[in-house]
């Protein structure tokens, strides 16, 4: 499998390692906290790096919401 990180401004402020954790989360390749592992950072700082690249932190769908919140009551 090949990755292509394109360098752009978000690498230049980010680092490499962060954009390609952000470029590997957004495509689904890694979980949100394997993703944060491969950035070298928490995920609460790597939620933060996503959402300076406008990506969101979490991604549900409308069942997946449903069912989530019939969970918790």
């Amino acid at each position: 499998m090949n990755i292509t990180v394109p360098f752009d401004e978000n690498v230049l402020k980010a680092g490499a390692p962060v954009a390609l954790a952000i470029k590997l989360y957004k495509e689904e390749v890694l979980s949100l906290g394997r993703a944060a592992k491969c950035a070298d950072c928490t995920v609460v700082e790597f939620i933060e790096h996503l959402g300076a690249a406008n990506i969101p932190g979490v991604c549900y769908s409308a069942q997946e919401l449903d069912e989530e919140l019939a969970a918790i009551g």
